[in-house]
């Protein structure tokens, strides 16, 4: 019911971009005695505020769920046997192919691979938590990655035995849909925002050339 409310609200909200654009209209036309330099300085500012809203919504977010618990290890592989495993390995990353569980539950098996191309948005520091749903990166979502302490016996194209007691950190990649939500209600705000713009701009080049 409260997430009703909140979209009512921000519908009502939309609307109003509307009937603000008639409002900015009228008022330009009776300030037809303003200088022409500041009319323009406002146009320019009001429609370079609605690029920026525009371009900064509409965006995808994935979040981290974390878990240092060893049974949450073998859990998460036997629940998610299709997701693509990536092992961190001090400062290098490997994808993890053929995750198999222990019969004791005490190790993973697998072959250690490159990690390829479209999973290495997450490998990548200096990106935010945010991705291109039409783009190859959204394979971040099927992901899971594990953090050990550098082993020198995980090697590149070699089967590898890890011990589940050495995973320090689990993360598993999901869609953030709280966070996608608010960015695409926004970026329909952006858009009332940029249609408001264009009508401003009406409005100002009319009260521009009725000004003396």
């Amino acid at each position: 019911m409260d997430g009703l409310i909140v979209w009512q609200k921000l519908c009502y909200m939309e609307n109003n971009f509307y009937l603000l654009s008639v409002f900015i209209f009228f008022n330009l036309v009776k300030s037809c005695k303003m200088k022409k330099k500041s009319l323009l300085r406002f146009m320019y500012s009001f429609i370079w505020f609605a690029i920026f809203i525009f371009f900064q919504s509409c965006v995808n977010f994935y979040k981290v769920t974390g878990s240092s618990k060893t049974s949450n290890v073998n859990s998460t592989v036997t629940a998610n046997p299709q997701r693509y495993y990536i092992l961190h390995n001090g400062d290098d990353a490997y994808s993890m192919d053929n995750v198999t569980v222990s019969n004791d539950q005490k190790s993973l098996s697998c072959n250690l691979e490159n990690v390829a191309p479209e999973h290495g948005l997450r490998l990548d520091s200096t990106k935010k938590m945010r991705y291109k749903k039409n783009k190859p990166e959204r394979a971040v979502l099927n992901e899971v990655h594990l953090y050990i302490s550098k082993d020198s016996s995980a090697k590149m194209a070699t089967s590898y035995t890890l011990n589940i007691d050495k995973v320090e950190k689990l993360e598993l990649i999901e869609k953030d849909k709280v966070r996608t939500t608010v960015s695409y209600v926004l970026g329909g705000i952006g858009y009332s925002f940029v249609v408001v713009a264009g009508i401003t701009v009406v409005g100002i080049l009319i009260a521009v050339s009725l000004a003396p």
